[in-house]
């Protein structure tokens, strides 16, 4: 047998399923839509946002550039809430850093809809991303502490579809409340929704990790401040990034999202001018078939994820391998980059309604093909390191957001110097070299997570002598 393809962990040494048996089948349904809720708030205050470029610009009397500085503002803010709520995550549980950061969101959006300046509304922006930063990581991290391994992919899966609900619905309805009304109100109702979203977790979420990093703390003897929290180094979550096989899933993930923000952020900009649409809600519509194509293929992905992992599991008789997940990634290449690169063309040279319906389907396949990337990635960070869910997948976030917010930054101004193929034929660059980073992942997976000690889960004494054996 060859060593790549040896047994790493057999399940029993991994998990005890006994962790998994305090919640019944329809209470960890009941969680999944209630984490979801929460996350289609996140996506549905940025899908909101972005059709509202062109009237925030002029209602502020600057430009689309520079409004567009806000969404980059916003995923580094996104990666640095996401850093500093997983370390507490992690410490104190997942349902104290819900409750203390979603009304952040609240008061974020209500002081965007008040917004009288640019830097007002950069402030109150970087505020609301803070507040929803959290929910994505503490949704992925608390899938892990209730689904075992078997069925976490497709957990995991209907968490990010109902999720992508609200992207659907976020862009048409931005669109028409800025058309019809003000982006103003858009942003006030999306902060009325996250009140409603703090009462239902303030209510009904329970406390779903395994074991609390405060409860040892205790143990040992530490002391519990009386009028604060107990201070942590919220930067703690980047060091998993030293581990070869962690910061490779982070790189190609974050080559795999630029796509859909690419295609989608200046599409005022882009398919706008182009196809003479000037339309706000017309723009919702078609952000919002991106997140159709991710909803449709989050609902059976993370099934055929599961799937791939039980297939390589009975080809070791029943070792699980962490990178076999990943394997799932590859059945997304080439339509990832294609997608992006026939947009691309499509936009230059195909006018019309054939133009615009290229370019229509090309957003509908990016969704779908983001998602078969994506899912497996996002259960992998789950799956490696069990003790620290939360902070792997903000450790992922955050290196993501920082290259997204690079990407976002630049994709307006690289559109008006160097025209819209140019910029779409680089980042299909980018994203074929994601693909070949996740390959050589699943391939040399084994040896370089020996590089460095992060926790991750390592193959058991009995099963070197095995190897050494065959």
């Amino acid at each position: 047998m060859p060593l790549e393809e040896s047994p790493l962990l057999r399940e029993r040494c991994l998990e005890d399923e006994r962790l998994y048996e305090r919640f019944s089948s329809r209470s960890r349904l009941s969680l999944v839509f209630l984490m979801s809720w929460c996350d289609t708030l996140r996506l549905f205050e940025s899908g909101t946002f972005v059709p509202s470029i062109p009237a925030i610009a002029k209602d502020l009397n600057t430009t689309g550039a520079t409004i567009g500085i806000a969404a980059g503002l916003t995923v580094l803010a996104d990666s640095l809430g996401s850093i500093v709520a997983s370390t507490y995550a992690t410490f104190y549980g997942r349902r104290p850093v819900y409750l203390y950061t979603l009304p952040l969101m609240v008061i974020g959006s209500i002081g965007i809809s008040t917004a009288k300046s640019v830097p007002e509304l950069l402030f109150w922006k970087v505020i609301q991303a803070l507040g929803s930063s959290c929910v994505r990581v503490l949704g992925t991290a608390a899938i892990g502490d209730i689904y075992p391994l078997n069925n976490r992919g497709e957990a995991m899966g209907l968490f990010l579809g109902i999720s992508y609900i609200g992207a659907i619905f976020a862009s048409p309805l931005g669109g028409i409340g800025v058309h019809y009304v003000s982006w103003r109100v858009t942003q006030f109702v999306v902060g009325l929704l996250g009140l409603a979203a703090f009462l239902a977790m303030l209510c009904y979420f329970p406390e779903t990790i395994h074991s609390r990093e405060l409860d040892k703390y205790i143990l040992n003897g530490g002391l519990i401040p009386s009028w604060r929290p107990i201070l942590i180094n919220p930067l703690r979550p980047l060091r998993l990034l030293r581990d070869p096989n962690i910061l490779a899933a982070c790189a190609a993930g974050s080559t795999f999202l630029l796509t859909n923000y690419v295609m989608t952020i200046p599409l005022a900009y882009t398919l706008g001018p182009r196809y003479k649409i000037s339309s706000e809600f017309f723009i919702g519509i078609c952000i919002s078939l991106t997140s159709l194509g991710n909803m449709t293929s989050s609902l059976w992905m993370g099934h055929l994820a599961d799937r791939v992992v039980t297939r390589w599991r009975a080809k070791r008789m029943g070792s699980w391998y962490p990178e076999d997940r990943l394997r799932a990634c590859l059945l997304a290449f080439p339509y990832l980059p294609l997608s992006v690169l026939l947009a691309g063309i499509t936009t230059t040279y195909i006018s019309g309604v054939l133009g615009l319906a290229i370019n229509l389907a090309c957003l509908f396949g990016n969704g779908i093909a983001l998602i078969l990337s994506m899912n497996p990635i996002y259960t992998y960070q789950v799956d490696v390191l069990p003790d620290l869910r939360a902070e792997t997948m903000a450790a992922y976030i955050g290196f993501r957001s920082i290259v997204i917010s690079l990407g976002i930054s630049a994709i307006i101004p690289m559109v008006n110097a160097y025209g819209v193929l140019f910029a779409y034929i680089l980042t299909a660059i980018f994203t074929s070299m994601g693909f070949g980073i996740i390959m050589l992942t699943v391939h040399y997976g084994k040896e370089t997570r020996g590089w460095t000690n992060t926790g991750q889960v390592r193959e058991p004494e009995e099963n070197i002598d095995t190897l050494t054996a065959l």
